[in-house]
């Protein structure tokens, strides 16, 4: 077992080797809001570089922040998932995929090209994303009510400088069935 003082050295050694990944799932909260307190995780995270973050709050955030996965090679299996403290009813997600700080740095870094979301409540889909920064809006089957949802990466479009896959956007639209009754 590490004692404090040794797990700081090794990760300052970490981050003055080079960026490498956090490994054990990361979850930020984001300030509390008309729906509770929205918690974004993921499996992976880059470290940071350059004095920018890619953390799994950065997913909530405008255009030119992006979560960005921290494993060797596509990211292929690592997730982002948000978590609502009151629960969430809805039936249209919207994804900003890749990292879109510039048009260089969205086609330097790989994209999500097919993904699962997966949800709390037993949803699953497929679904296949194009390789755009705008936002996508994905109407789903039928109502979600759930407690989080997660995008598992399945294959991703290749960045033509780096392998890191990034998702600048991921919402689900709270507002679309504030007020409809199979939600209470």
């Amino acid at each position: 077992m590490m004692g404090k003082t040794t797990m700081a050295l090794a990760m300052i050694a970490g981050v003055i080797i080079g960026a490498s990944p956090v490994r054990a799932e990361i979850c930020r909260a984001g300030p509390p809001g008309q729906f509770g307190v929205a918690t974004y995780c993921a499996s992976t995270v880059l470290a940071p570089q350059g004095g920018r973050s890619y953390g799994p709050l950065q997913a909530a955030g405008g255009a030119g922040t992006a979560w960005v996965e921290g494993v060797s090679g596509d990211g292929v299996g690592q997730w982002l998932q948000v978590r609502w403290s009151d629960g969430a009813c809805f039936r249209t997600v919207s994804i900003r995929n890749g990292y879109g700080r510039s048009r260089a740095i969205f086609l330097g870094n790989n994209r999500v090209r097919a993904a699962q979301l997966t949800a709390s409540d037993g949803f699953s889909m497929r679904i296949v994303l194009p390789d755009s920064n705008a936002p996508q809006s994905i109407r789903l089957p039928r109502i979600v009510k759930a407690r989080w949802l997660r995008l598992t990466i399945l294959s991703v479009y290749r960045g033509s400088r780096w392998r890191d896959t990034a998702i600048g956007g991921f919402y689900a639209d709270l507002e679309e069935l504030n007020y409809d009754k199979r939600c209470r």
